[in-house]
């Protein structure tokens, strides 16, 4: 089934320019942002466009339930869907595919959709398929709390490590080194890297002792480094920076009242010429803020 519809967008691109002092800084406010900006930092839309491959546009419609999932081909501007869901999470652009985790009936599944539209399904539980990650031309997603990735040549999913069940997997992301992971231990959670194999995955930082409840943390790589929020023992989100080094993972700067309904990762956070900007409310207004990852 084919159908023609057009989708209204506003896209919003901030180009930075600023003088920054090279000897570098902590965290430094950049701009102070007024509030009352309606829309500018908006997390709860209901339809946009999910990702482009080619001349292959990918669009989420989370208006209507069930939900779906379609592509437009910019060529000729005619809308196809994908399928219905009840429920459209993550995606990811891997070897000319998109890969979305969705919920299909009572299993929660990893599939992957080719340039001619056709699904394959890739990985299926009862667990959402988180955290989807790059790393060494494999696909690397949580399934509950285990670490699995799946390689496009050979076809196959396999398991790469399985965390402390309580605190599970909590976020993970890539540099061209390392994969960084926020993971379950026995005694808490703590920092992880990998190289993707199981005996190449170690912690090698504890971050928290007890139990924890952060649900955003944006692992966001720079370089070399990795910044992310961290709730410490439910004394306020703290800005983190680790480089994959126990004595060089440390908390940047303290956000007592940080609101992360409005820190959206795709939105209010980017990496930039080395240093890594965000967006964050505080008791004097909405600021955006800028890190190179040291302390002044």
């Amino acid at each position: 089934m084919k159908k023609t519809f057009y989708l209204s967008a506003i896209i919003l691109f901030i180009f930075i320019s600023l003088s920054y002092n090279s000897r570098g800084q902590g965290v430094t406010i950049v701009d102070d942002i007024t509030q009352g900006q309606a829309g500018t930092f908006n997390d709860w839309s209901e339809s946009g466009v999910m990702a482009r491959i080619g001349n292959l546009i990918y669009l989420y419609d989370l208006e209507n339930y069930p939900y779906s999932l379609w592509v437009v081909n910019t060529t000729n501007y005619e809308a196809q869907l994908i399928g219905k869901y009840k429920g459209i999470y993550e995606n990811i652009e891997y070897g000319g595919k998109l890969y979305v985790s969705v919920r299909e009936g009572s299993k929660k599944k990893l599939i992957a959709i080719a340039q001619d539209n056709s699904v394959q399904e890739i990985s299926s539980s009862t667990d959402t398929k988180r955290f989807l990650t790059v790393f060494n031309n494999e696909l690397y997603f949580a399934d509950d709390d285990v670490l699995k990735k799946y390689n496009d040549t050979s076809n196959e999913v396999t398991d790469v490590y399985e965390f402390y069940w309580f605190a599970g997997i909590r976020d993970m992301t890539a540099t061209d080194n390392n994969l960084f992971i926020i993971g379950g231990i026995e005694e808490g959670t703590a920092l992880f890297t990998s190289d993707g194999t199981n005996g190449g995955t170690h912690n090698y930082y504890t971050i928290n002792t007890g139990n924890e409840f952060n649900s955003k943390i944006y692992m966001t790589p720079v370089g070399d480094k990795v910044f992310f929020f961290y709730d410490e023992n439910g004394e306020g989100y703290k800005l983190w920076v680790t480089d994959g080094t126990a004595n060089r993972a440390f908390a940047l700067k303290s956000h007592e009242v940080l609101s992360f309904d409005n820190l959206n990762k795709n939105k209010n956070i980017i990496a930039y010429n080395g240093k890594f900007y965000y967006r964050g409310d505080g008791a004097e207004g909405d600021n955006l803020y800028v890190s190179d990852g040291t302390v002044s």
